[in-house]
């Protein structure tokens, strides 16, 4: 069974489909941002 769920991006090849869990701290803050703008649009 193949997979794929890592994508080239900027010459490093990233996992695509990782839980928020296992996300490192400065991208969880980066998704709250995008999510106060997100809502701010609305």
């Amino acid at each position: 069974m193949s997979r794929k769920n890592h994508k080239m991006i900027d010459g490093r090849l990233l996992q695509t489909n990782k839980k928020y869990s296992q996300l490192k701290m400065k991208q969880k803050e980066k998704i709250a941002e995008w999510m106060f703008q997100a809502d701010s649009v609305k």
